[in-house]
């Protein structure tokens, strides 16, 4: 695997990652990142599935790749 430094800075650079990520590599060899989106106002919780290829390549080529995947949402706006 590429390092760890280059796929935080690879998802940055298409906006993947906002604050607080986590995220596992799965046997077929995607990377799912969890993060947040406007904590402090949205609240959203989102995910980004990418491979190594994506990284390589500074952008989405995977077919099933995928950015901005809504997992959570506040049911109430914030204040």
């Amino acid at each position: 695997m590429t390092e760890v430094g280059d796929a935080i800075k690879i998802a940055e650079s298409i906006r993947y990652l906002r604050n607080y990520p986590d995220g596992f590599q799965a046997p077929d060899g995607s990377i799912y990142t969890s993060y947040d989106r406007n904590r402090a106002t949205d609240g959203e919780i989102l995910f980004a599935r990418f491979t190594e290829e994506d990284i390589l390549a500074k952008s989405i080529v995977s077919p099933k790749s995928r950015q901005k995947n809504l997992i959570s949402r506040p049911l109430k706006k914030r204040p």
